[in-house]
């Protein structure tokens, strides 16, 4: 599939070459034409020199290609990224449009800047098994691009790799493997026992319990033996009477 830029005075058009393309006739053109499919770039049939061409209006939008050539992709940005593929291709089934005619090159998927969500271009192909080449396309770009610190992650979408590597799965099943696989195991709460809350009272016992100082000793015992002398001096008087 041939693309090439186009440039004009207000607008960014994505040029295909429409040799690969199905024609007007096919149902799937219809079904793009005739429905607003959410978060479905709807292609433009030109024709020119004699020559179909389809034009995508990118107008604003950023490639995935871009997004990710720069830094790495953590794993929010890739489970962003998989929760639109299998959003679009449930939205896309409900119109009788398979996975395969999704494009999953890097360079036709983009970030929408106002909603913040993907878009994804649907070119009706006359091959279809393009579908899971292009899955694997993508795959390849991303685990170039993946930060590598998460393993989780990385081997998270390795495993997808080898599913449409060896097999074609549905990518539902893929984004199931994917949400298990990156899952983190809750915190583990270790279990109080009595030796440990015998430990943390006496620590609060011996950090908040008060010792008197030398005067205060002092002065505490001058009062005791004050008040032993009264008593003797009371008791001789009761005696003299």
């Amino acid at each position: 599939m041939t693309i090439q830029m186009i440039y004009e005075i207000n607008n960014t058009y994505m040029s295909v070459d429409g040799s690969e393309i199905e024609t007007g006739e096919d149902f799937r053109h219809k079904m793009l034409q005739n429905n607003r499919i959410k978060n479905i770039i709807v292609p433009e049939t030109r024709i020119i020199n004699n020559e179909s061409k389809i034009y995508i209006d990118i107008s604003g939008k950023e490639s995935l290609l871009n997004r990710f050539g720069t830094r790495p992709a953590d794993r929010q940005e890739i489970r962003a990224l998989f929760e639109g593929i299998y959003c679009v291709i449930e939205n896309a089934s409900k119109y009788l449009l398979s996975e395969s005619d999704i494009v999953f090159r890097p360079e036709m998927i983009f970030k929408n800047p106002l909603t913040k969500e993907y878009e994804f271009t649907v070119i009706p192909l006359k091959d279809k098994a393009n579908g899971k080449e292009g899955m694997k396309e993508l795959l390849q770009f991303l685990m170039t691009r993946l930060d590598n610190e998460d393993e989780k992650l990385v081997n998270a979408v390795y495993g997808i790799y080898e599913m449409y590597s060896d097999e074609n799965p549905r990518f539902s099943t893929a984004f199931e493997f994917f949400v298990n696989e990156t899952r983190e195991e809750p915190e583990q709460i270790p279990e109080e026992t009595e030796e440990t809350d015998f430990f943390s009272n006496n620590i609060l016992f011996t950090k908040y319990r008060y010792i008197p100082g030398f005067k205060e000793i002092v002065a505490f015992s001058l009062c005791v033996s004050g008040l032993v002398l009264l008593g003797i001096n009371a008791y001789w008087s009761m005696l003299q009477v």
